[in-house]
C-alpha cells in the first residue's frame, strides 16, 4: 500500500517502533500512520486485514486505467447500473474522470461524499466553479440525468430510452411495431457488439443525424476521414446503402471489414471514392485501425483528453508533455494539421509517426512550429522507428 507524507503528532502504528512522530498515512484507510515506509511495509501483513478499500478506490483505479469499473458493487454505488445505455455510462464515467483526474478528488473523499449523501451536491459545486465553456459535455448530461445518483428522482422507463428514431430503426430492420421498449433493449443486449453498433448507426441515420467525434461510432464507420462539412454527405451515402441492403447484409459486412465491397455491389462505388481514405479505414474496421484516426478523434472531441488512449499517448508525443498546458498545445497543433486538409493528410502523418519523423512532417504543414524547434521536436519524439520494422 502506498503512503502519503503527512505530519502527525501521533506515534507510529507499528507496535515495535518507538518513534515519537509519524509522517506517513496509509492511502487505503487514511487512518493508520507510520514513521516511515519501512515500518509501513513491516506492518502491512497485519494491517491489510483491517485496511478499508472502498468502492471509491475501485472507481479511481478504473479511471486511471481508462476502463469502466468491473466490480459490481462499484457500478451500483456510483450510478452505472442506473445508466442503462453504453453512451450514458460513458458520460457518467467522464464525469468521474473530471473529478478524479483533473480535480484530484481522493478516494476517501469521494467515499465520504457518497456515504454522507452529498455526492451530487459536491459534484455540482466542483463543476459549477469551472467556466461554463470549459465544463465539457458530461456535466450538462449529468444535470439532466441526476437520477443515476439521486434515488429520490424517478429514473426513465425503458420506453423513454426507445425514442421515435430508435423504434423506427427497430421496425426498419424487421422488428415488430408492437414490441415494447423493454423487449427491444433486452434483445439488443443479447447481440454481439458490432451488430449492436450497426443498429445504433441505423437509429442515427433514420433521424437524419450522423456520428460526431464524441460518438464511439465516428471512427469504426469511417466518419473520421471526413471534414465537418462532408460528414453529412457520408451519412447520406450510408442512408442510401441501408435502403438497398438488409440489416443482416450490413452488419455481416461490417463485422468482416467488407463495407467497401458492399457499397460497390450496391452501385455506390463512385460515391464512396469521393471520400479520401475511407477505403483505408473500412478495410480493417472494426477490428483494427491506425492510431492516427484515434488521434484525430481525440483532438476534435471535447470529452476525450489527449492521452486517454494508450497508443495515442505513446505514438504522438503526449507522454513527453510536462503538464496540461503542453498537452493542450500539442492538441492544438494536431488540430491545425488536420484542418489544413490540402496538406494535412492523416495517412502521411501515420507514416511519419512510424518513421519517428513527426516533427519533420507536421512542421511542413503547421509553420508556426519552426518558431520553437526544440520544444516541438521534444514533444513529438516517439519510440519509432523500431528496429524490427
Amino acid at each position: 500500500m502506498d503512503s502519503d507524507s503527512e505530519s502527525d503528532p501521533r506515534a507510529c502504528h507499528l507496535p515495535s517502533c518507538r518513534q515519537p512522530e509519524s509522517k506517513k498515512r496509509c492511502t487505503g484507510c487514511h487512518e493508520v500512520l507510520y514513521c516511515d515506509a519501512k515500518c509501513q511495509k513491516a506492518d502491512w501483513p497485519t494491517h491489510k486485514l483491517d485496511c478499508v478499500i472502498t468502492t471509491a478506490h475501485h472507481l479511481t483505479h478504473a479511471v486511471y486505467r481508462d476502463l469502466l469499473p468491473q466490480d459490481q458493487q462499484t457500478l451500483s454505488d456510483y450510478g452505472f447500473t442506473k445508466a442503462l445505455t453504453a453512451e450514458n455510462q460513458s458520460k457518467l464515467f467522464g464525469l468521474y474522470v473530471g473529478l478524479i483526474k483533473f480535480h484530484d478528488i481522493k478516494p476517501h473523499i469521494l467515499h465520504e461524499w457518497r456515504i454522507d449523501g452529498t455526492l451530487v451536491r459536491h459534484i455540482k459545486e466542483m463543476y459549477e466553479a469551472i467556466p461554463e465553456g470549459s465544463r465539457g459535455g458530461c456535466y450538462p448530461w449529468f444535470l439532466e440525468n441526476q437520477y443515476v445518483l439521486d434515488s429520490s428522482l424517478k429514473p426513465p422507463s425503458p420506453e423513454d430510452y426507445i425514442d421515435t428514431h430508435q423504434r423506427r430503426a427497430w421496425t426498419f430492420i424487421g422488428g415488430s411495431e408492437t414490441d415494447t421498449g423493454e423487449r427491444i433493449i433486452a434483445q439488443v443486449k443479447t447481440w454481439p457488439e458490432n451488430k449492436a453498433r450497426c443498429y445504433e448507426l441505423y437509429g442515427l441515420l433514420l433521424a437524419r443525424w450522423h456520428p460526431s467525434p464524441e460518438h464511439d461510432l465516428w471512427l469504426p464507420f469511417g466518419f473520421c476521414v471526413t471534414s465537418e462539412v462532408s460528414e453529412m454527405r457520408l451519412g447520406g451515402l450510408y442512408m442510401d446503402l441501408i435502403r438497398k441492403c438488409t440489416f443482416e447484409e450490413f452488419h455481416t459486412a461490417f463485422e468482416e471489414s467488407k463495407l467497401i465491397a458492399l457499397m460497390d455491389s450496391k452501385g455506390f462505388r463512385q460515391e464512396r471514392l469521393g471520400f479520401r481514405d475511407l477505403e483505408s479505414v473500412l478495410k480493417t474496421s472494426p477490428h483494427r485501425h491506425f492510431s492516427v484516426w484515434t488521434l484525430k478523434q481525440l483532438v476534435y472531441s471535447e470529452e476525450r483528453g489527449p492521452g486517454r488512449t494508450r497508443f495515442v499517448f505513446v505514438d504522438y508525443g503526449f507522454m513527453n508533455c510536462a503538464d496540461e498546458m503542453e498537452r493542450a498545445d500539442l492538441k492544438r497543433v494536431y488540430k491545425e494539421y488536420f484542418e489544413t486538409w490540402s496538406l494535412g493528410e492523416p495517412l502521411k502523418l501515420h507514416e511519419a509517426c512510424i518513421k519517428g519523423k513527426i516533427y519533420e512532417h507536421v512542421s511542413g504543414v503547421v509553420k508556426r512550429l519552426k518558431k520553437d524547434v526544440n520544444k516541438y521536436k521534444r514533444l513529438m519524439k516517439n519510440m519509432y522507428p523500431l528496429s524490427d520494422l
